[in-house]
């Protein structure tokens, strides 16, 4: 993922070019390989070492194996929008972000 030829198991992820979306990257094919670890616990361990210590099996059970289906709440965009005669097809949200000079 780092896309260097090797790196050892005491290598730190950020310090040789890992970011906040490889991190996610790692969680996903550490799950794929049947281990579970947490975005958290990357930033954390750092290190393929430290977090083989903290990976556990992923089981049938969890629930990121049970169907995510049923009835969602409305968020309170779509609610308004609903009030306001109905949702549009298309829709997009921006906001503006004013910080201090430097």
């Amino acid at each position: 993922m780092l896309g260097l030829p090797s790196i050892s198991v005491t290598d730190d992820f950020f310090g040789f070019g890992g970011d906040s979306i490889l991190s996610l990257q790692v969680v996903s094919r550490a799950r794929q390989a049947g281990l579970r670890i947490t975005p958290r616990q990357v930033f954390e361990a750092r290190t393929v070492a430290a977090l083989a210590e903290l990976a556990e099996p992923v089981t049938a059970a969890g629930p990121a194996e049970v169907p995510a289906v049923g009835v969602v709440a409305q968020i309170p965009m779509i609610a308004a929008l609903l009030e306001r005669g109905g949702v549009p097809r298309r829709f997009s949200q921006s906001a503006v972000v004013r910080t201090r000079a430097g």
